[in-house]
């Protein structure tokens, strides 16, 4: 397992941004004091309104966040019934520091020996749990995409694979705070709204049975949010009415 010491370099305080400190069970900011619990192995990097969110029992379909196992059976059974043409990513992860946001209990959809590392963040300590027995060669924690907890710049690739419309509050905050800690390239895969008032109907009915999500956006919504920044590739796909983005963007503005 990845040694906890050798990720201090780059970590920070999601308050204050300062460096941390090892001091018994928790890592503590060198500069507001602030104490981060290290729980059964897991450092906890999130603020008092996430903990506390953490610690809230999930409804509905977001209920899956807690059960790492039928989380994945769900997954792999999408994959089955939504086939996608996928854009390829490999050549983008070889090699690189590769940050992996909602990184959930399993990797799917990319190869996890290209990047030279990979770190995972996601919301769901059981998720988090699972991606650390599964691979001890990468390093995963808890903690919340709208306060990353690490230093401006400290990856060269950050993933954000269908966790975008799962996270409430402001999607220009989230997308701003990922550009902040990534050097080059931003992969999104997410969903879109159909054309089709009827089709959008049908995606609203079986997204609130079945995904639990905040936020589902249509293609002019998706171009006002990704306009601070430069798209390089913006794919639509997938057997459901077309219900797949998948963009690549580098985190500097557009002039």
């Amino acid at each position: 397992m990845i040694n906890l010491q050798t990720q201090l370099k780059s970590l920070a305080c999601v308050y204050c941004r300062s460096s941390l400190t090892i001091v018994g069970k928790t890592l503590r900011c060198t500069h507001c004091h602030y104490q981060f619990p290290i729980i059964n192995g897991l450092p906890m990097m999130l603020d008092l309104n996430d903990f506390g969110s953490v610690q809230t029992t999930k409804l509905g379909a977001e209920a899956l966040f807690t059960k790492p196992l039928l989380y994945k059976a769900k997954i792999n059974l999408l994959l089955r019934l939504n086939k996608t043409d996928d854009i390829s990513v490999d050549n983008i992860l070889l090699g690189k520091a590769v940050l992996d946001i909602g990184c959930g209990p399993f990797t799917y959809g990319y190869d996890t020996k290209l990047p030279a590392s990979i770190t995972g963040i996601d919301l769901s300590p059981q998720f988090v749990q699972s991606m650390s027995a599964a691979d001890p060669s990468n390093f995963y924690i808890v903690a919340s995409a709208a306060k990353i907890p690490y230093a401006d710049k400290s990856f060269d690739v950050s993933l954000l694979r269908y966790i975008l419309h799962h996270i409430p509050g402001s999607t220009e905050g989230i997308l701003k705070e990922v550009a902040r800690v990534t050097r080059g390239p931003i992969l999104i895969f997410d969903h879109v709204l159909s054309e089709s008032s009827l089709q959008r109907k049908i995606q609203a009915r079986y997204w609130a049975l079945f995904d639990g999500g905040h936020h589902y956006y249509s293609m002019k919504e998706w171009d006002r949010l990704l306009s601070p920044y430069k798209v390089t590739t913006f794919r639509r796909t997938g057997r459901m009415f077309g219900n797949i983005c998948q963009i690549i963007m580098q985190p500097t503005k557009t002039k």
